[in-house]
């Protein structure tokens, strides 16, 4: 699947609310997430299960 492909499918999936097929179909099993959790740190997992 190409990057266009990829992107669209996940533009589509999202304006459908779909965002666990979404996960499921388009992101790794060891896809890494940072963000700032709710103190305000910086804070990265690994894996769908931590993402989820």
């Amino acid at each position: 699947m190409t990057t266009k492909e990829t992107a669209s499918r996940l533009y589509d999936l999202c304006q459908q609310g779909q965002f666990k097929t979404a996960h499921n179909e388009l992101y790794s099993n060891d896809a890494t997430s940072t963000e700032r959790n709710m103190q305000g740190e910086i804070e990265t997992v690994t894996g769908m299960d931590a993402i989820k």
